[in-house]
């Protein structure tokens, strides 16, 4: 599961794309970590789950960039490793595995994300 700081966002495209479709494509793109705010919002019973618990009870769908519940079965989320001299982001990445329910990045600095 990816994760990134405010406005730091990873961009894909290939060598032959035009920089306006570039940056048409992913200027308001969700990303699976901002989705999780989003799904915070909306299924509001759910929010006692930490980021990389979330797969256990919602599933990604790539095409809708967005996580819905899941209907069957458990699943995993192995969070991606992120070495210690990385600074604020190795400091995400701990936040993000304690605090539940988050809905903003201020959130998730905030104690149990209230």
């Amino acid at each position: 599961m990816t994760f990134h700081l405010p406005g730091q966002e990873s961009t894909l495209f290939k060598d032959d794309d035009g920089i306006n479709v570039v940056f048409n494509r992913y200027d308001n793109a969700n990303t699976m970590f901002l989705a999780w705010f989003e799904a915070n919002k909306i299924y509001t019973e759910e929010k006692d789950l930490t980021y990389f618990e979330f797969p256990s009870k919602f599933v990604w769908f790539t095409k809708e960039k967005e996580w819905k519940p899941r209907k069957k079965d458990y699943n995993i989320g192995r969070l991606t490793y992120i070495p210690l001299g990385s600074g604020d982001l190795y400091y995400l990445r701990i936040l993000v595995t304690n605090q539940k329910g988050c809905i903003d990045y201020d959130n998730v600095k905030t104690i149990d994300g209230n």
